[in-house]
């Protein structure tokens, strides 16, 4: 019988290992490898899941999109389990709420029950009378679905056909767009007040002329506002929490 001595093991198995990698390299050598599929995304890659609680009283469908309301966890009260586990409080948009961040729902959630929505990156959206020619969807006061609009937070990168029955969701790209910081959407103005050179109160209302508030539009180059009065307006994009005139009615022979 023969005798096994100390390092004969790690003797075979680097032989095994050596012969596998020739055995490799002659099948490479005769174009007998091709290139591998490329890793497909994971449900995550392409989007930041986060947990919710409903709270709207009913129980949601699956890609409804919904408002953020506050946390379950208030930050204030309990610094470290709002930051270790937070949950957002949602609901669908309402007159009083359409400044909430929004998210989509992963699953059908019960009413105060948590679950996992979107709150950014790519997602399927439940949409209404949305055709393949939409641009951007807004959620829509009191709907679990999206409908189109000249600019809002969600983009779309696929909607479906108008005659679609079951009507499939569309997919968008919810938020900001990756490595761009915030996403800069159009909105309208109309200056509340005779605005200074370089800045003006304004009632500002988004593309589907739903009202956001009043905010400073600001005109740093002075391009629009030494003519304009209070009254006027035009269209302004938001960048950095600000907004910036960049399109107006300027009266005549200015």
């Amino acid at each position: 019988m023969a005798k096994y001595h100390k390092g004969d093991r790690v003797r075979t198995i680097s032989r095994r290992y050596l012969d596998r990698t020739h055995a490799t390299n002659e099948a490479a050598d005769a174009g007998r490898f091709t290139t591998s599929p490329p890793m497909m995304p994971g449900p995550h890659r392409n989007r930041t899941p986060v947990r919710v609680i409903n709270r709207s009283g009913a129980t949601r469908s699956r890609w409804s999109v919904m408002r953020v309301t506050g946390m379950a966890i208030d930050p204030s009260q309990n610094e470290d389990s709002a930051a270790r586990q937070p949950v957002l409080e949602v609901e669908l948009q309402s007159s009083s709420n359409t400044q909430g961040v929004p998210v989509v729902l992963w699953e059908p959630l019960q009413d105060d029950q948590i679950g996992e929505a979107t709150i950014s990156g790519i997602t399927p959206v439940l949409c209404e009378d949305v055709g393949p020619s939409a641009e951007f969807l807004i959620p829509v006061d009191g709907q679990e679905s999206a409908d189109a609009s000249d600019s809002g937070p969600m983009q779309v990168i696929w909607s479906p056909e108008l005659a679609a029955d079951p009507r499939p969701p569309a997919i968008v790209h919810l938020g900001s767009v990756p490595g761009a910081g915030e996403s800069e959407w159009f909105y309208q103005f109309e200056l509340t007040a005779d605005p200074s050179a370089t800045e003006g109160t304004a009632d500002i209302t988004d593309g589907a002329g739903n009202a956001i508030g009043s905010a400073t539009v600001y005109d740093p180059r002075s391009i629009f506002f030494d003519v304009l009065l209070s009254g006027d307006g035009g269209y302004c994009i938001k960048s950095g929490g600000k907004y910036y005139a960049v399109n107006a009615n300027c009266p005549a022979g200015s």
